[in-house]
């Protein structure tokens, strides 16, 4: 599992190399919790 450090580092380092399908999906799973976690943090 890779970590969210990782990730940045791929699409910044590495990004001739990136799937896309691969970032979509995560774009598409991921993201949405962790915008829920973030909200429930910042209105804590």
């Amino acid at each position: 599992m890779e970590t969210m450090a990782d990730m940045r580092n791929k699409l910044i380092h590495d990004y001739f190399e990136i799937r896309f399908d691969i970032l979509w999906e995560t774009a598409k799973t991921d993201v949405p919790p962790l915008i829920a976690q973030i909200k429930s943090l910042l209105n804590s």
